[in-house]
């Protein structure tokens, strides 16, 4: 089947990866991501499967209707760090991956990380 309808609204995605030396999941199973846009802040969690022998996409979409830009993206890694990525551009996939943490931050647990959105697509 192929969608010939015109395109409404915009939109991003997000799949992302987690640290393996970290011993997380490389689907990042139990990130929380939450995108701002105005007003609007919507959540999702990043989950493995929700019925007997089932299993989710774990790209995460946000429709964000009639908006054409977005605040931030704010993602909460299953090992606790948060990681805010400011002004992402619309309308694309981004692939985002865990960052790696010092044992200081470790121990901190309220690290705070911001760095510019990875683009996957070749413009």
């Amino acid at each position: 089947m192929k969608n010939v309808s015109t395109p409404v609204g915009h939109w991003i995605e997000l799949r992302l990866v987690g640290d393996l030396s970290k011993k997380s999941s490389r689907d990042a199973i139990g990130a929380i991501a939450y995108v701002t846009t105005g007003k609007l802040r919507q959540r999702l969690d990043v989950i493995s499967g929700s019925n007997y022998a089932s299993n989710n996409d774990v790209t995460l979409h946000f429709g964000i209707g009639a908006a054409t830009s977005i605040d931030k993206i704010e993602i909460k890694w299953p090992d606790g760090l948060v990681e805010t990525i400011p002004n992402p551009a619309i309308d694309r996939k981004l692939i985002l991956v865990e960052p790696r943490a010092s044992v200081s931050d470790w121990l901190n647990r309220s690290l705070i990380l911001t760095r510019p959105a990875i683009d996957s697509r070749a413009d």
